[in-house]
């Protein structure tokens, strides 16, 4: 074969070898280059021009090759390149790059020695547009970077642990909750995060998971102790979850310090549930615990035991030596009592001067000993109690008053029962200071009675069953003064019933303010009658404190006036203390307005109020009426009774008048006369009248200052 054949042989080879190298650079999107260093020559594949920018075929050298590196970038190739020709050493390098048509790119080159007989005789080497992989890349370390952040930046620690128990990593909340720096914690052991007895256990319990595959704990949040570098332990809610690398597991424990948040959750249940004087359980309390124990002792078809304690004229302590004493009394109380109390009953704050008492435990009726147990704990109670407490270097008698029942638990619920309860403890504030009442099974159908009194209080106005008889007010000479408009009522079921009873019922079920109003109805066509006679009168009527914050109470009142032509100077609102101390800025701003158009007011039952006196001076009030209650002290020995004295002289420095109401003796009477009570009203001086006697009276009265 001649050496031309040959020649052209080789010449085809080559290109097809080029076209081959060219194809697979375009597949894999690398391009190749090769110099060479005798005829300083440069060849491309077309893969190189096209990441060049350059038109397939444009001449090329090296300088144009490193033309294309911006900056630093350029003079380190170069570098590298002089040190493959000149040393042979062969190179890889990721540079900035700028293609002919100003794109900014990335790419990784390499450099790779030729020799022959131990001469370079060729660089050649790869060209590869790495701009895409270097933002993957970038965006990888950006996203890690920003989930780095976020995860170092939460409240909780993270906290990840292989199967070893072997921390392997720790976000910078846990310098915060472990009192720890996170870098330190990384192979240690977790147990290091753990009070005993759960870090000994861990790896137990660890081993067991690893080999069962059963944990209670994975994916449900839970409440565990924890420890502070510093040894202090906390409570921590933690979560766990798991993940599998490489066939074995990663735990990931989320931590949150939930100390604050069980203080929290302490005080709020403080507040609920207890009461901030006493620190007793409140009655919310009482009624969840009763709850408990009225389902417990359904179940065995027991009895529950329940008690209220009423401390005795509670409100006299209050009004004489103010409500800081009577806190101070309240306490003592309280804690007398729980001296007394086994471990089985719990003593509950109600309301102002009263307790609760449960017997946690219910009582078989079958076991006398179970009563007995109960009448013991309430003696020992009046006892102790019942003693003398010093209040500000004087020495005051406290009494306290048991109302309870022992009741069979079917057919009862908690409402029932502690309405029985209040039942029980008025049955014995009636009966005097110092009493005990328990309530048995037969006495609720007197609680039965007032129940369905309590429905039939609207049929019995609907059926013009209520009626008013008026009771006379006199001065110390005899003269009448005034009257006041009593309720009664003659049901068509039940005959007469007691104010006494009713009034209660109706003030709890709101019927009162329907009461109230009729009231005022028929007063004002009363005093309507007498005026058309020319017979002046003034008539006191009770004004409920449901009644009176009703928001159109001012309104009604003026219209029912209105309507008889009646002056509102013949009226005189009585309201009680304890109306004013419920809400007495509400009530206040309501007496100012009555008070400017003429009304006249009295507070009735003082003394017998949850208050202080402050307030009094600050309302338009014209008298005040010494409650029975304290009437019924004065007897034939004619000792000093210090609160009707203070009601009188309180009054008198208030520039108001002093009514007396249930004066049945001439001694009481010349007592109160005596001390400078204004007016008086009682059995003794003059029974309730029937409308019509009532007017003759008021006919005889005129007649009589006639003839004089």
């Amino acid at each position: 074969m001649n050496s031309n054949a040959i020649s052209g042989q080789e010449s085809l080879a080559r290109i097809e070898n080029n076209e081959l190298l060219n194809e697979i650079s375009k597949i894999s999107g690398t391009g190749g280059w090769i110099y060479d260093v005798e005829t300083k020559t440069m060849e491309w594949t077309d893969e190189t021009y096209h990441i060049y920018g350059i038109e397939i075929g444009s001449d090329i050298n090296v300088a144009i090759g490193i033309s294309h590196y911006p900056g630093e970038y350029g003079k380190q190739i170069e570098t590298c390149f002089n040190n493959a020709i000149e040393k042979g050493i062969e190179y890889q390098e990721e540079l900035r790059f700028i293609n002919a048509k100003g794109e900014a790119k990335w790419i990784r080159t390499t450099g790779k020695v030729k020799r022959n007989n131990g001469k370079i005789t060729h660089i050649y080497g790869a060209f590869e547009d790495i701009t895409r992989e270097k933002e993957l890349i970038a965006h990888e370390q950006n996203t890690a970077l920003y989930l780095e952040t976020i995860i170092n930046n939460l409240n909780d620690a993270i906290v990840t642990v292989d199967e070893e128990g072997t921390i392997l990593s720790a976000n910078r909340t846990v310098e915060r909750i472990f009192k720890c720096q996170a870098d330190k914690l990384i192979g240690q052991s977790v147990n290091v995060l753990m009070p005993q007895p759960y870090a000994s256990l861990h790896h137990k319990y660890m081993k067991n998971y690893l080999k069962g595959g059963k944990a209670k704990i994975l994916g449900v949040g839970r409440e565990l102790p924890a420890k502070r570098f510093n040894g202090e332990e906390f409570p921590m809610e933690l979560s766990l979850s798991e993940v599998n690398q490489g066939g074995k597991s990663i735990f990931i424990g989320i931590i949150r310090d939930i100390t604050e948040q069980k203080e929290a959750n302490e005080k709020i249940y403080q507040l609920a549930y207890f009461d901030p004087l006493t620190q007793l359980p409140n009655r919310l309390s009482f009624e969840k615990d009763l709850t408990d124990v009225l389902i417990r002792a359904k179940l065995a078809q027991y009895d529950v035991y329940c008690g209220m304690l009423d401390i005795d004229r509670f409100s006299q302590i209050n009004l004489i030596y103010g409500k800081q004493s009577g806190d101070y009394v309240l306490n003592m109380m309280a804690s007398r009592i729980q001296a007394e109390l086994p471990k089985t009953f719990r003593l509950y704050r109600n309301m102002a001067d009263s307790f609760f008492l449960l017997n946690l435990l219910p009582i078989s009726s079958k076991d006398d000993s179970g009563f007995a147990e109960i009448e013991r704990v309430e003696k020992i109670i009046q006892s102790t109690v019942s003693d003398i407490i010093a209040i500000k270097a004087n020495s005051q008698k406290v009494t306290l008053t048991i109302g309870s029942l022992c009741l069979p638990s079917h057919d009862i619920t908690h409402e029932k029962l502690i309405q029985l309860l209040e039942f029980a403890c008025h049955k014995a504030k009636i009966q005097g200071k110092g009493c005990r009442v328990s309530l048995r099974q037969e006495e609720q159908a007197i609680f039965e009675r007032q129940t369905k009194l309590r429905h039939s209080i609207l049929n019995g106005i609907a059926n013009e069953e209520f009626f008013i008889v008026l009771q006379p007010q006199f001065t110390a000479s005899g003269e009448l003064i005034a009257s006041e408009a009593l309720l009664r009522w003659k049901s068509s079921e039940f005959g007469m019933v007691s104010p006494d009873e009713f009034i209660d019922i109706a003030e709890n079920n709101g019927d009162i303010v329907l009461l109230g109003d009729w009231v005022i109805n028929e007063v004002c066509k009363v005093i309507h009658q007498m005026n058309e006679e020319s017979i002046p009168c003034k008539v006191a009527i009770n004004i409920s404190g449901k009644q009176v914050v009703q928001p159109n109470f001012c309104s009604q009142l003026k219209l029912r006036l209105n309507q008889w032509n009646v002056a509102p100077s013949s009226i005189v609102l009585e309201i009680t203390e304890s109306t004013l101390v419920k809400d007495v800025e509400l009530v206040r701003e309501r007496m100012i307005d009555l008070s400017n158009q003429g009304f006249r007011f009295s507070i009735d039952d003082f003394g017998t109020g949850y208050s202080s006196l402050s307030y009094l001076k600050e309302l338009p009030i014209h008298e005040l009426k010494i409650d029975r209650y304290f009437i019924e002290e004065i007897e034939h020995n004619n000792n000093e009774i210090a609160i009707v004295n203070t009601i009188i002289e309180m009054a008198r420095a208030l520039g108001v008048y002093t009514v007396a109401e249930g004066i049945e003796t001439p001694e009481q009477l010349k007592y109160l006369a005596q001390r400078g009570c204004n007016y008086f009203q009682g059995f003794m001086l003059s029974k309730p009248l029937p409308v019509d006697k009532w007017k003759k009276l008021l006919k005889q009265t005129k007649t009589t200052k006639e003839t004089a």
